[in-house]
């Protein structure tokens, strides 16, 4: 029921119609395709899609390019406060992979399978709002990873093709605020759910232990 009522709340927050598409606002910036034979013990790292977790990057696994090449991309270097989204694999169980750069991730480039998304106007349209909508149910619901090689995948056209019609800078304020509230009430109510299936657990062998020793 937890699960059904974040879809709904979540989804109703950043649901999309009308005539208009995402990239009439915004473009995704396709990563480069760094050669794995490039690929070094230590230096700039690369922003690959296992590095896409869900709201900021994970560098458990992480590849690098020597930093003497670092100039030659400078188109893919990534800035504070960038947009991504995972290409490969765009949603799995947990949902949407889609990750904002901080600055404690950089020096790093942005690696092929990975968007960047690109505002064309900062005017009307705030980051937080599309990085929310990148993050909800209502982005999840209107992809449709295909397959390429077997891997589900989404394409950075895909995205720009989405219908897309950002409400007024008041709404998108007030719908990233809820937002906020309501992840964080998720989260706890998420916390709970597991603490208590823990305690259950704990609790159910002793129960059947003295229900057949005849202590109950």
């Amino acid at each position: 029921e937890s699960a059904a009522c974040k879809r709904s709340e979540l989804g109703a927050l950043f649901r999309q119609e009308g005539p208009t598409r995402f990239g009439d606002f915004a473009t995704v910036q396709n990563g480069y395709a760094f050669k794995s034979e490039w690929f070094v013990a230590n230096g700039v790292r690369l922003a690959r899609n296992a590095n896409v977790g869900h709201g900021e990057l994970v560098w458990s696994d992480v590849a690098y390019l020597d930093k003497d090449r670092r100039h030659e991309f400078q188109r893919f270097e990534l800035s504070n406060g960038d947009i991504l989204v995972s290409l490969d694999r765009p949603l799995i169980s947990t949902g949407v992979k889609a990750a904002r750069v901080r600055s404690s991730d950089l020096p790093a480039l942005l690696l092929q399978r990975v968007g960047r998304i690109q505002l064309k106007s900062p005017e009307g349209l705030l980051p937080d709002y599309v990085f929310g909508w990148l993050r909800s149910p209502a982005f999840a619901e209107s992809i449709d990873p295909g397959r390429s090689n077997g891997v589900p995948h989404i394409s950075s056209k895909d995205i720009e093709g989405l219908p897309f019609s950002p409400p007024s800078p008041r709404y998108q304020e007030l719908a990233i605020r809820r937002s906020e509230t309501l992840q964080n009430r998720f989260d706890e109510l998420g916390a709970t759910q597991r603490r208590t299936r823990s305690e259950i657990d704990a609790v159910i062998p002793v129960v059947l232990d003295r229900a057949f020793r005849g202590g109950l």
